[in-house]
């Protein structure tokens, strides 16, 4: 069941900034966290990329970049090496970056099922810049690892719009279905229509008599025979 908190572009990024600290907790086994933080000043190319294209109940494309130094330490965390910076980065390493953030983004697609209500996949696309980041917008995505990791993370016009009709569907669902309910409707009819046969079948008043009688009730046969019975011991003299 979709969630009925409007979701939007920052709490898109800060889903991504928590999930990439919880998949990290579970390889290092230190309790981590994430936060989103201000995107980089200048929309500089350099570092290693990983893009994927969104589809499902998002679309668009999104993209992260790290730098060499922290795609160095998310490489050797995956294969559980020691973390030595003055490594030289080489294929294997570039294969579980992409990797490790494939994960990243499976666990991602996962909670977004649970809050938009269907499946939002990310497919991976490849480990290249973006030929043009124009109309992109970028988020650093930061972790407490030590040392500290950052990610930024890039989405596109396509994406930040899906984002941005997702804000306030939740509420425009609660007053679709405020307003009208088919089968409750069709449930409280039956129940008035009941009521009403109920209520003749015990000889209660009709509830619109019409101007030719006031009243739609009538005494039994028997009810008339006491009556007369009565009246007939009133008038005896003992």
């Amino acid at each position: 069941m979709p969630s009925n908190t409007p979701f939007g572009i920052e709490a898109y990024r800060a889903l991504w900034a928590e999930t990439v600290a919880s998949v990290l907790s579970q390889f290092t086994g230190a309790t981590l966290t994430g936060e989103v933080g201000a995107p980089p000043a200048e929309a500089a190319r350099e570092g290693r990329w990983v893009t994927f294209t969104v589809t499902g109940a998002l679309a668009g494309e999104q993209a992260f970049q790290i730098s060499s130094a922290d795609a160095l330490q998310l490489g050797q965390t995956f294969m559980a090496e020691s973390l030595a910076p003055e490594a030289e980065f080489n294929a294997d390493h570039l294969d579980s970056l992409s990797e490790l953030i494939r994960q990243f983004a499976g666990a991602v697609s996962s909670q977004l099922k649970g809050i938009l209500g269907s499946d939002c996949s990310f497919q991976f696309r490849d480990t290249e810049a973006p030929p043009s980041l124009e109309n992109w917008q970028p988020a650093c995505l930061r972790v407490s690892t030590s040392p500290a990791l950052t990610m930024i993370a890039w989405s596109d016009q396509v994406l930040l719009d899906a984002l941005a009709k997702k804000t306030a569907q939740p509420a425009e669902k609660e007053t679709t279905a405020a307003s009208f309910h088919p089968l409750r409707q069709k449930a409280d009819g039956a129940q008035r229509r009941a009521g009403t046969q109920r209520g003749f079948r015990r000889g209660t008043r009709s509830p619109d008599p019409g101007p030719h009688r006031t009243d739609s009730w009538r005494p039994s046969d028997r009810a008339r025979r006491g009556c007369r019975h009565r009246r007939k011991l009133r008038n005896q003299n003992f």
